[in-house]
């Protein structure tokens, strides 16, 4: 398993490379306190992420801070049964590395397969998921005079070795209800790893059920990741999901997701 201080450093450089255009992107600099260092990145944020991510079949809410209790089943590996859509919520903190700020931040959404063209369209599984539907908030520790971030639109086209990059809209707020009103000037965008999948293999372990019972059993998979990486808060709306490999025409295309199947009315 890699470190996590060389995880750290390889997401370092690959976020900061993407954090790199022209500086004409960025119009607005914040201003900088006297007590904090010049940022130097054509990015409003820049820092450091970790926490715990749970997984399962269910939930109990999903609220716009992100709040939400995710229960059930977890996710096992590519290629045995598993959930075609579950959910997840994630609890940590974000050390900025421009201002030298810790954050408190919690994010909950959906998960579901990964492409159409891949494993026949095999719902969410450990490291085999797309993330959509995200919402959360970033609470400032003992800076009450500074506006939260509310996250919206969080999520994710695909998952490598688990590593995700995410994408996501950036509204500063006092409040839920201001957050809604106010149009996303900033988006997200973060490189994590989600590490300790090792309960993947449960559901191919589990123990048929005593045959002719109609019960279905199988282990319960992985239902906690611990996520580390970098993040940035960047102006602008985020990239396009879609691009790329990520088009919706089939692989004789070049895509990995497939055309949807037109209606009977066509």
């Amino acid at each position: 398993m890699l470190r996590k201080g060389m995880v750290i450093g390889v997401g370092a450089a690959v976020v900061l490379t993407l954090l790199a255009p022209p500086a004409v992107a960025n119009k607005a600099q914040p201003k900088q306190p006297h007590n904090e260092v010049p940022n130097p990145l054509p990015a409003k944020d820049v820092g450091l992420l970790d926490g715990e991510v749970k997984v399962g079949k269910a939930r109990d809410g999903c609220s716009n801070d992100g709040k939400g209790n995710v229960t059930g089943g977890g996710l096992g590996l590519p290629g045995v049964t598993t959930p075609k859509n579950a959910y997840y919520q994630f609890t940590g903190s974000v050390t900025s590395l421009v201002n030298r700020d810790m954050a408190l931040t919690e994010v909950c959404g959906r998960l579901t397969k990964q492409h159409s063209a891949v494993g026949n369209g095999l719902g969410a599984a450990c490291g085999a998921s797309k993330g959509w539907d995200g919402k959360g908030k970033v609470s400032w520790e003992g800076l009450p005079g500074k506006q939260s971030l509310w996250l919206q639109d969080v999520g994710w086209k695909f998952t490598v070795g688990g590593l995700i990059f995410v994408t996501g809209k950036v509204v500063a707020a006092g409040s839920s209800a201001e957050a809604k009103t106010k149009q996303s000037q900033d988006h997200l965008l973060a490189l994590l790893l989600a590490q300790g999948g090792a309960e993947c293999f449960n559901k191919r372990d589990a123990v048929p059920p005593p045959a002719g019972t109609g019960e279905k059993q199988e282990g319960v998979g992985a239902t906690r990741f611990t996520i580390i990486g970098i993040y940035g808060v960047l102006n602008g709306p985020p990239p396009d999901r879609n691009a790329g490999f990520q088009c919706k025409f089939g692989p004789e295309h070049g895509c990995l997701n497939r055309p949807k199947k037109q209606g009977g009315s066509g």
